[in-house]
């Protein structure tokens, strides 16, 4: 493999004029929000076979992807009908259970 090679950053999206003349941001990629300093590492052919990133982006992906975990298991449980309660039910009940 060859030696990993610096992308360049990318400037942030600047926002779109929709037809009712209101100035709207644009969205904003997962690449525009945690990749800031990425690295990729390229085969001989030049294709990439690797990534290398910061480990601050490293932990806010993984934050994110507990978020997304959480959020996929309440609509699972909201679609079998299971019920809902407050969060701070739910840690008061599990307290309890662990006495």
């Amino acid at each position: 493999m060859k030696h990993a090679r610096k992308l360049p950053t990318q400037e942030p999206r600047k926002a779109k004029k929709s037809g009712s003349g209101i100035h709207q941001p644009a969205r904003r990629t997962v690449e525009d929000q945690f990749l800031k300093n990425v690295r990729f590492v390229v085969d001989n052919r030049g294709r990439k076979a690797g990534v290398f990133i910061g480990i601050k982006d490293y932990r806010r992906i993984l934050e994110e992807l507990e978020e997304l975990d959480d959020i996929r298991a309440y609509e699972e449980a909201k679609a079998e009908g299971a019920r809902v309660i407050p969060f701070e039910q739910a840690v008061a009940e599990i307290e309890r259970a662990a006495r």
